[in-house]
């Protein structure tokens, strides 16, 4: 080869969410990957617009693309999850051998640090150097993101994985909450992020209730700050309500199918979206997954987010106001998660999703979340 091309082959760790993946060809695309490296071409050499040419070759695995059926998880509508075999990126640097070198050694720290495709950020579009070891891969990604936490999960495969940091996240976040008209299939555990914020703010769910005068469907009594069959005592007049689950990602419409409701969202001005600073990577070595999590950028959501911006929630055209609180600090909170995580006790729920989370949550507290 010539001194001046480069060729950089790669390992894939979990699937791509491909939307081109019936055209002949379809790999990683390189609108997707160009920017990334060009990012890191100018954080580590103050390299900018310079002319290289990229070509991306690959294999689809066998059964792949995937297609995953609408009501299972997760869904993708017309985009289907796709594995390859033999991915090769070559590199053609116009007779610059100097820059050829330079692309060379930022291209493992793009791939350890960053995911492509869609969905990225919940660890899809995974993927290494193909020569890269466990080892040198987390100390990239701890170089790069400072707090990083990790756990394995006792089975290797994608659908576990995907759904281990599905009901992850949402036990940080929103809560899980898997009702059943059979208790014994039913799960639920409160948010992290609600829990942090106890008992000085309460979280604007419970707010938003408690303002438009929400009943749930059935007659099941709920209480304010997620579902349960108990009845709650009224709450005190002076409650702080605060908008904080904003500050890991939010959209503008959510549905409330408890309520049969939509609540719109308008965000503060110059926010058009919101993404969780929660991102996660994947390393798979000898038939063995360890799945990472670490804050990702979350300075952008200073004075941006927070502190005390407005989010407006309507309702059938009545809306109410919340503002996010006056400061966050992110790496205390995933200290406090992953701490009440690893000591807290999984329920026991008999059949259905409502045991595959229950299991997963006993996985945790029995062997631990531990940071990197």
């Amino acid at each position: 080869m010539s001194d001046y091309k480069l060729t950089f082959k790669l390992k894939q760790h979990m699937p791509y969410i491909h939307f081109q993946h019936n055209h002949l060809g379809a790999t990683l695309r390189a609108s997707d990957l160009k920017p990334r490296i060009d990012k890191y071409l100018y954080d580590n050499y103050q390299i900018e617009k310079q002319k290289y040419q990229l070509t991306i070759s690959a294999e689809l695995k066998n059964g792949f693309p995937k297609e995953v059926s609408q009501g299972k998880e997760p869904y993708f509508g017309k985009h289907k999850l796709c594995r390859y075999d033999n991915i090769e990126l070559r590199f053609n640097t116009y007779f610059d051998m100097e820059f050829k070198d330079k692309i060379k050694a930022v291209l493992p720290k793009v791939f350890a640090c960053e995911n492509f495709g869609s969905f990225g950020s919940k660890g899809y579009g995974c993927f290494t150097d193909e020569n890269q070891t466990q080892r040198d891969f987390e100390k990239l990604i701890k170089d790069k993101y400072k707090t990083v936490y990790y756990w394995d999960p006792n089975t290797a495969n994608d659908s576990e994985t995907f759904f281990q940091i599905k009901y992850f996240y949402a036990l940080l976040k929103s809560g899980i909450n898997i009702p059943d008209t059979n208790p014994a299939k039913s799960t639920y555990y409160k948010s992290k992020l609600m829990e942090y914020f106890l008992p000085n703010i309460r979280w604007e769910k419970r707010g938003i209730k408690k303002k438009f005068s929400l009943s749930a469907i059935k007659n099941i009594t709920r209480n304010l700050d997620q579902t349960d069959l108990t009845i709650p005592p009224p709450p005190p007049p002076d409650e702080t309500y605060k908008a904080i689950k904003p500050l890991f990602g939010y959209s503008k419409s959510q549905e409330w199918k408890s309520y049969y409701k939509t609540v719109g969202i308008d965000f503060p001005d110059g926010i058009d979206r919101i993404n969780s600073p929660v991102f996660f990577k994947i390393f798979n070595v000898n038939q063995q997954t360890r799945i990472y999590f670490m804050l990702k950028d979350c300075d952008r959501f200073i004075n941006n987010i927070y502190p005390n911006k407005k989010f407006t929630y309507s309702i059938s055209g009545t809306s109410e106001n919340f503002f996010t609180p006056d400061t966050f600090d992110y790496p205390k909170f995933l200290q406090y998660a992953v701490n009440k995580i690893n000591n807290m006790t999984s329920n026991c729920a008999t059949g259905g999703t409502a045991k595959k989370v229950d299991d997963f949550i006993a996985h945790l507290t029995t062997t631990k979340i531990e940071p990197l």
